[in-house]
């Protein structure tokens, strides 16, 4: 990778990926230096159709070499992103295969249109949610998503979202709005007759209240 932060942050700040903590990698590169350029190409999409689906901004998000099964972090003291260079620093075909043959296929990840951006927009999310904490706006919309969050851990007919979203509201809020930018339906026109996408119910619903504080 050689390149360092060249930042004055404190190395070894720890980031947590499903209970394991470990300290912020030193060594990075960016996704404009990656040898795979369909891969790159595909990130810097999910990293604008974040930004432009939702009206919320980005942080930065850098490749590294992440502990074993760790695909994605985000680091709350420097705000960063981070995404594993085993898994995307090859070429988009054999990252789409990991995909559809991993746990975002069997019930961890919720399901969205574009399973390989998963992790990008999910990491994105955290980072969002974290840097806005002590806004009062954010305050009182973190209020509405705990109370959605309640109501969708009491709900026994849910389908459609991974075992991942149970964890926190946290967990929730960020496979919810990977799920909004890159929904699975569509609405279709055939005709001249429209039908309308399949709606669901909890990502619209968190939609809704990040248009109401914060985005579009």
């Amino acid at each position: 990778m050689g390149r360092n932060s060249g930042s004055s942050r404190e190395i070894g700040k720890t980031g947590n990926s499903s209970g394991r903590s470990f300290p912020e990698p030193f060594e990075y590169s960016t996704i404009g230096d990656m040898k795979h350029k369909d891969t790159a190409k595909m990130l810097m999409k999910a990293v604008t159709k974040f930004q432009t689906t939702l009206g919320l901004p980005t942080r930065m998000v850098r490749i590294a070499d992440l502990p074993k099964g760790v695909r994605g972090v985000m680091f709350p003291d420097s705000n960063t992103v981070y995404l594993d260079q085993k898994l995307f620093e090859q070429p988009l075909s054999k990252v789409e295969e990991h995909f559809k043959k991993s746990r975002g296929m069997h019930g961890w990840d919720t399901r969205t249109s574009k399973q390989v951006r998963q992790v990008p927009t999910h990491e994105l999310a955290h980072a969002y949610w974290n840097s806005s904490q002590k806004d009062p706006k954010s305050l009182e919309m973190g209020k509405e998503l705990r109370k959605l969050y309640r109501e969708y851990m009491r709900d026994g007919k849910k389908k459609g979202y991974g075992k991942y979203s149970h964890t926190n509201v946290d967990e929730f809020f960020a496979e919810t709005t990977a799920a909004i930018v890159n929904p699975r339906y569509h609405d279709r026109t055939v005709n001249g007759v429209t039908t309308k996408a399949r709606s669901n119910y909890y990502v619209d619903e968190v939609k809704k209240i990040i248009k109401k504080y914060r985005g579009k």
